[in-house]
């Protein structure tokens, strides 16, 4: 069941590879969060009726959660008309934030602001990469994405991970 709430809430529309392979989530998604739902709405209905004395019925469906869940890719949709597509393990309004493989292994790589930007190029020990044009904020990262996520797979394949650290 899990699998078909995956499909038709549009889930695995965007779940997948680059290249447009659908995947399932690795896990029982719908399932997990049908139930997280349905706590939140147990929890609510013990409330009220702490408050009221009267009984509450809690009704959840999984494909209302996943709807629910799947809220932000409606919305971007809505405000862009750019479809969401499978992107493997990158996002679409956050770079870098994808796995990449370094010398030794596969690590995950988020920055999510200018002042992690800033560090992860220290890091990097490319400094001056912080000041392009190109790259200084998200929306020029974002902007330049086929040129940033190549450059960043070719310095980050010659990285180890060190003790939990990549460096």
């Amino acid at each position: 069941m899990d699998l078909v709430v995956q499909a038709s809430s549009g889930l695995l529309s965007i779940t997948g590879t680059a290249e447009g392979e659908s995947v399932r989530c690795g896990y029982g998604v719908t399932d997990v969060t049908a139930g997280l739902f349905a706590v939140i709405g147990i929890l609510l209905a013990l409330r009220a009726r702490e408050s009221s004395g009267q009984g509450q019925y809690v009704d959840v469906a999984m494909l209302d959660s996943m709807i629910s869940t799947m809220s932000s890719n409606y919305s971007s949709f809505l405000g862009s008309k750019v479809v969401p597509r499978p992107m493997g393990t990158a996002f679409p309004t956050i770079v870098p934030y994808k796995v990449y493989r370094g010398s030794d292994r596969e690590f995950g790589v988020a920055v999510g602001s200018e002042k992690l930007w800033a560090a992860f190029c220290l890091v990097l020990e490319r400094p001056e990469m912080e000041r392009e044009p190109e790259f200084a904020t998200n929306a020029d990262r974002i902007r330049n994405r086929e040129k940033l996520e190549p450059l960043l797979d070719q310095i980050l394949r010659s990285k180890q991970r060190v003790n939990g650290f990549e460096g």
